[in-house]
């Protein structure tokens, strides 16, 4: 496959843009010819289609290649278009008429992680009492032994790696 450019990726996005569209123009008109077949006051869809099951046959056999066509091309598109983003190096946002397109890349921080030899080492140079509910190191029995500032500095925060990608019709 070739590389795309972001013009290439941007009129992909725009047709996938039109292709949905052109779904929700196909299931309209699927509704408005169907709409005098069922009952207007039933609740729920289902009920309805199971109610009118053959007399919306005709319009199903008609309608729902189409939609179903247009789905598959949709899917691949959306497809195509993501896995074009999650190939990208760093984050980047392609805006189109119809559509924005994001990958965001970066770390968010873990948990924080005392350094239990640190936290003995403070605590025995303190005099603190009592440290030794803290040595498996919960944070909330931490703090208040040595206080927020002096745990932070003896803490560490791993990143965790993460990739969002998406796109959006506006």
């Amino acid at each position: 496959m070739a590389k795309l450019t972001h013009a290439d990726i941007k009129a992909k996005a725009e047709e996938y843009a039109k292709t949905i569209g052109q779904i929700g123009k196909v299931k309209k008109a699927y509704v408005k010819e169907v709409s005098g077949i069922m009952d207007q006051q039933a609740v729920d869809m289902a009920d309805l289609v199971a109610d009118h099951a053959e007399e919306l046959k005709p319009f199903e056999d008609r309608y729902q290649p189409k939609i179903d066509k247009l789905n598959e091309k949709a899917a691949g598109l959306y497809s195509e278009i993501l896995g074009w983003l999650q190939q990208q190096k760093k984050s980047i946002t392609l805006e189109t008429e119809n559509t924005v397109l994001r990958l965001l890349k970066g770390s968010r921080p873990g948990n924080r992680k005392v350094d239990p030899a640190k936290f003995v080492e403070i605590c025995i140079k303190r005099g603190i009492e009592g440290f030794w509910r803290a040595v498996n190191v919960v944070l909330k029995d931490a703090e208040p032994i040595l206080g927020k500032n002096d745990l932070e500095a003896i803490c560490s925060k791993p990143e965790f790696p993460f990739e969002e990608a998406s796109l959006e019709l506006k």
